[in-house]
């Protein structure tokens, strides 16, 4: 993902530079710029402005409009909402199988509550906390986690968690 971007902001940068200096070079060898070229080149740089535009209202909207998510052994909670279950976990590890993971995550990608019964829909941007518990999370395990949630997500944050939830003083405040 972090590839497809930077390949498509080095797009929207030099296409409009390259017709740019294609003006430039005709202005220094005709004298002035024909009139195709100066169109061609405003409208390059019109469309490759209102597509960054569109590109940074989209990655801001998804940031503004994030999911949380709570990864605990066997379980996949959407924060406030719904519990997806899945056998990823065991009694001695966090993370036993990627796969029961990846289809319990994809359980969680097209839920009902986001999707409302459409084909096609954005990509989430997600902020994920992992409770192993007594378990732990290893180093692989986590690397595993993270690649499946990529797949899936946009813009990702990824926090593992020390204690289970409800063990703080926090934790008993009413929320208003």
């Amino acid at each position: 993902m972090v590839e497809a971007k930077n390949s498509l902001i080095g797009v929207l940068v030099m296409a409009p530079l390259f017709f740019m200096g294609w003006c430039g070079l005709s202005y220094m060898w005709l004298g002035f710029v024909p009139e195709g070229n100066l169109r061609t080149s405003v409208l390059v740089t019109a469309s490759c402005v209102v597509i960054g535009a569109w590109f940074v209202w989209t990655k801001r909207k998804a940031v503004r409009n994030r999911v949380y998510l709570h990864v605990k052994p066997n379980i996949i909670e959407v924060e406030s909402a719904e519990l997806f279950s899945g056998e990823f976990s065991s009694e001695t590890r966090f993370l036993v199988s990627t796969e029961a993971f990846q289809k319990t995550l994809q359980a969680v990608v097209v839920r009902e509550s986001y999707t409302q019964g459409r084909f096609m829909f954005p990509r989430e941007s997600a902020y994920v906390r992992i409770w192993p518990g007594a378990l732990g999370v290893t180093e692989l395990e986590l690397e595993a986690i993270e690649q499946a949630l990529t797949e899936e997500f946009i813009e990702l944050e990824i926090e593992v968690m020390e204690r289970t939830p409800g063990h703080g003083s926090h934790d008993t405040a009413i929320k208003a």
